[in-house]
């Protein structure tokens, strides 16, 4: 579903001959520049406290403290949030000296209406190039993320990988940080173990976030379009029901096996896989 795109909101320039994504770089190279070793082998200090909401970003949240079996979620590895272009000039600051790596999910027209300037480092992961709201029948979210487990298995793996070998925080977004990348950090989240009733209900929490402001200005970018707001075009742009996540998991479950043989036949190698349980986990 590629959603109404976010107004864009004045942002401070960028500095000069600064890179404002990497599109023109591959995946690869930029893994490279952040996955320098280690000298010390302990965790950089970038990935040991919490990011902080960086200021005007929207739905944004460090996913460290989730529960994990006997432990948690690290702090300072694994964040998400909605689109960028809401950062105030200090958010942008904040950003780039907590967050290593930006995943931007968002499809290429969201992009093209609201460039990715926000973070030097910024990978491209386009999801959902169709548009939802041009269809003939608005699909439900149940239907959303079954068509992203049916389509986009390899994309998933490449956020895994960025996660797994990034020498610092990662960011994923995409417009809304509740659907696209909703289910991308639930696959990983499951993947090393977090406990399901914490992936729901983190999940369940971007409803609540995108309340008031940001989700009134999307729904009337959509009157604008000529579009009416129907409950299933609401649901789609503003919600995010505990349940929704809940029946996707157990479908994962039931069609792959779970989150490690879906993102193991989607192409991520057992290397990458105990890196990234390193990376996200707590350890004694």
């Amino acid at each position: 579903m590629n959603e109404p795109n976010e107004p864009n909101e004045p942002n401070e320039p960028n500095e000069p001959n600064e890179p404002n994504e990497l599109n023109e770089l591959s995946e690869s190279s930029v893994l490279n520049e952040l996955s320098a070793p280690n000298e010390t082998n302990e965790p950089t200090a970038l990935a040991e406290r919490r990011i902080r909401e960086p200021e005007g970003l929207v739905n944004f949240r460090d996913l460290g403290g989730l529960r994990a079996g006997a432990t948690t979620v690290r702090p300072g590895v694994l964040c998400r949030s909605a689109g960028l272009a809401s950062l105030t000039g200090a958010g942008i600051a904040a950003l780039r000296d907590g967050v290593a790596l930006v995943a931007d999910l968002r499809s290429e027209h969201e992009a093209q209406a609201a460039p990715a300037t926000a973070h030097p480092v910024t990978v491209r992961l386009p999801l959902l190039d169709g548009d939802a709201l041009a269809m003939a029948r608005v699909p439900t979210l149940d239907e959303v993320y079954t068509n992203l487990l049916d389509t986009a298995g390899r994309t998933f793996v490449r956020v895994a990988r960025l996660v797994a070998e990034t020498d610092g925080a990662v960011l994923v977004h995409c417009t809304a940080g509740k659907d696209r990348t909703g289910l991308a950090v639930a696959l990983l989240l499951d993947a090393v173990g977090a406990d399901r009733d914490a992936v729901v209900a983190d999940y369940a929490l971007s409803e609540d976030r995108l309340a008031g402001a940001w989700s009134d200005r999307m729904t009337a970018s959509v009157r604008a379009m000529g579009v009416e707001v129907t409950p299933g075009i609401e649901a789609l742009i503003t919600r995010s029901p505990a349940p929704v996540m809940a029946r996707t998991l157990a479908l994962l479950d039931s069609g792959h096996g779970g989150a490690v043989p879906y993102l193991t036949a989607h192409g991520l190698d057992e290397d990458t896989l105990d890196r990234l349980r390193e990376r996200l986990l707590n350890h004694a």
